[in-house]
């Protein structure tokens, strides 16, 4: 008898022991965090999980994120931008509008919906330019926004935005448009954003531009690009008026 419990004392330690212990990632490991990007309305699925460990991910008070898109000269404000997607954890899936927030440091100033915002800018005052693009309808609906989230200026052009760029005073803000057969297609849309009115539409001589410099003083906006080369152009502050229509007086 006693030879048989040693018997089974010995197959009950087999039977415990055999499995290994879980890793410390193991019993940390937390569930995939999968995202859905909708573009035009096709489905492009995409494992953020990577994303959402890092740096660039802010938390909005109601549970949503923004991903940092855009950072003030001063470094105060941080502009964030979440595109339309589905979020699916635990086996169930929940669809998040697309939409927009500024974070003073921390704290989250003001956040809006908004369906597909996309390139941006922050000025050290809190003014803030987003571009919400339509690519079916070949279309930017042009946004700026004041520090408290009041909008400024909201006008739709007929092209696709490429980038957006604002003064560190807040007062002129830009949007680059991408080519199109309209009468904005190519050019650099000038906003004045004391008055909310488009105050230039020049052609960037050296094409799309991938950084900006203002200088308000004399109505000029630098240009720079990746190889070092830089151009000017000049914006007056006289409002532009929409596409085919003729400019606005003073």
């Amino acid at each position: 008898m006693a030879a048989l419990g040693v018997l089974v004392l010995c197959a009950v330690l087999w039977f415990v022991l055999r499995k290994p212990a879980p890793s410390p990632r193991e019993r940390t490991a937390q569930p995939r965090f999968e995202v859905t990007i909708f573009v035009d309305g096709v489905e492009q699925p995409r494992d953020i999980g990577a994303v959402a460990a890092g740096p660039n991910l802010r938390d909005l008070p109601n549970g949503a994120f923004v991903l940092e898109q855009a950072v003030s000269r001063s470094g105060r404000f941080v502009f964030g931008v979440r595109p339309q997607h589905s979020e699916r954890m635990n086996g169930r899936t929940k669809t998040i509008s697309g939409g927009i927030a500024l974070f003073e440091g921390t704290r989250c100033r003001w956040e809006q919906t908004l369906p597909a915002p996309s390139c941006c800018a922050v000025a050290d005052d809190g003014t803030s330019i987003v571009a919400d693009v339509q690519a079916a309808k070949l279309q930017t609906r042009i946004r700026v926004f004041s520090p408290d989230g009041q909008q400024i200026f909201d006008g739709r052009r007929t092209a696709l935005a490429y980038n957006c760029g604002i003064s560190p005073d807040g007062t002129i803000a830009v949007c680059q448009m991408c080519n199109s057969r309209t009468d904005t297609g190519g050019r650099l849309i000038v906003i004045n954003t004391r008055t909310g009115k488009e105050i230039g539409r020049p052609y960037p001589p050296r094409g799309w531009a991938d950084g900006y410099a203002f200088d308000t003083e004399r109505h000029v906006i630098a240009l720079s690009y990746q190889d070092g080369q830089t151009a000017e152009v000049a914006y007056a502050l006289r409002p532009v008026a929409p596409d085919g229509e003729a400019p606005g007086e003073v």
